[in-house]
């Protein structure tokens, strides 16, 4: 890509920016018809994805997702995975990158790269050991907002993943996930893994969601694995166990400004049965 092809694509998304939190709450959700859109994370599916990206891409849309969020490029430059986007009629939804590459030295690259293929919402899918120190917390935090003030000129938006620590660790009473979001900037954005949450502590996503209005742009649509052991969305073993999908689902297409549902279904990366299978579950109970 030469540089005048990257400045006319960071010009071009940077004019769609606003601030976050007044798009999240008045524009962005008036511009969808008040329903989030169907994604799937391409991890759920990854070995598909190595064996034949096209096909994956043809099979996904012909079960109805509108876009996909990716953690890895299958070695194709950004013109080739526009094409075959567009090729296949999908939209990137997001993609998930690492600490490292949104350090200052390395996150035009990564925006550039977004750029092209059209996508706007960028990705730190956990902090690692970072959210078991105040000091590494504190770290990801600024490094996050700092990457989210790169990302204004390009008309993106930075995100923070929930993983697996982040509501076990704790500080003076707070959970890590809530101490990095007060301290980090507004600007960014609360991807919200849902059956991370239920399963690593957080329990009922809900009073978590409530806690920062307005910032849960992109959500992972994911089971309990341990109630749902197949990770097809709404078959948990039994009635009680899993993910409260219809409150949760409620309360993020009304109240939350979510623009993406992201399928994420980690079983079995070599099959597509559960990802078609969670979409349908999503149709069936006209969530998108």
């Amino acid at each position: 890509m030469n540089h005048s092809r990257r400045e006319f694509c960071r010009d071009a998304l940077a004019a769609l920016a606003v601030p976050l939190l007044s798009r999240c709450a008045v524009a962005e959700v008036a511009a969808v018809a008040n329903k989030p859109r169907p994604a799937v994370q391409l991890w759920s599916v990854h070995t598909c994805c190595e064996r034949d990206l096209p096909g994956t891409f043809r099979a996904l849309k012909g079960f109805g997702y509108a876009g996909v969020e990716f953690a890895g490029y299958y070695g194709r430059k950004a013109g080739e995975m526009r094409r075959l986007l567009d090729d296949h009629g999908l939209l990137a939804a997001g993609t998930h990158v690492s600490d490292a590459d949104l350090r200052p030295d390395k996150i035009n690259a990564v925006l550039d790269y977004q750029a092209e293929i059209g996508n706007r919402y960028v990705v730190c899918p956990h902090a690692g050991l970072k959210i078991v120190t105040r000091d590494g917390l504190k770290e990801m935090a600024d490094l996050l907002a700092q990457a989210a003030e790169s990302a204004k000129a390009y008309g993106m938006f930075v995100g923070y993943h929930n993983s697996t620590k982040d509501f076990v660790t704790k500080y003076d009473g707070k959970t890590a996930w809530e101490c990095f979001f007060e301290s980090t900037s507004k600007e960014v954005f609360v991807q919200f893994d849902i059956g991370n949450c239920v399963e690593f502590g957080g329990g009922d996503p809900l009073p978590w969601l409530k806690k920062f209005p307005g910032r849960a742009l992109t959500v992972h649509c994911k089971e309990d694995m341990r109630a749902c052991p197949t990770a097809v969305l709404g078959r948990a073993k039994e009635e009680n166990q899993g993910v409260r999908w219809n409150e949760t689902l409620s309360f993020l297409a009304k109240e939350s400004g979510c623009r993406w549902y992201i399928v994420e279904c980690e079983a079995d990366a070599s099959r597509l049965d559960a990802v078609r299978d969670s979409l349908a579950f999503l149709k069936q109970g006209d969530w998108v």
